[in-house]
């Protein structure tokens, strides 16, 4: 934990431009992480449906009375 208060304690003595900068960047890798776990769910999806893992339902009920049934 200690390098995370490191981390935070230089990012305070930034300028505020520079912690602008940094937040801009931090944005940045946040959203592209985002995509990255958006994907690797897709194509893990993807992998399930061609399997035929998926159960796919008619209604609201049954699927609600599917996540009741033990597995």
């Amino acid at each position: 934990m200690s390098k995370f208060i490191d981390i935070v304690d230089e990012v305070t003595a930034l300028s505020l431009s520079e912690m602008e900068e940094m937040k801009r960047i931090i944005e940045k890798v946040l959203i592209e992480k985002r995509r990255e776990e958006i994907l690797k769910s897709g194509e893990e999806g993807k992998g399930e449906y061609e399997k035929n893992k998926l159960k796919f339902y008619d209604s609201a009920n049954d699927l609600m009375n599917s996540l009741n049934e033990p597995d």
